[in-house]
């Protein structure tokens, strides 16, 4: 599951040089954003809610709405992001060790 918003974070990250991907952007998308690949959240009054509900942890938006998000569906968020995680504002995931 992604939040819709994290469209949006690809994009810039891609335009500012944060982040290569090995195609072209909308071509990527392409790929990247079919429904057999990938199950997107909108951004729900639910979730635009819960960013009241959560402290005042991360001056991104994006960042806040991803973890509303997660919140409303109860699932942990992937993230490096350390503002996130040092919030506590959510379970994290973390990758199982391969055996």
């Amino acid at each position: 599951m992604v939040s819709d918003i994290s469209l949006w974070e690809i994009q810039t990250a891609v335009s500012n040089g944060g982040m290569i991907l090995p195609m072209p952007l909308n071509e990527w998308f392409r790929k990247a954003t079919n429904p057999s690949v990938i199950d997107f959240q909108r951004i729900t009054s639910e979730v635009v809610v819960k960013i009241n509900n959560l402290m005042p942890f991360h001056k991104g938006p994006a960042d806040r709405i991803i973890t509303a998000t997660a919140r409303v569906l109860d699932v942990p968020l992937a993230t490096h992001d350390r503002d996130i995680i040092k919030s506590n504002a959510g379970p994290i995931w973390q990758p199982k060790a391969f055996a």
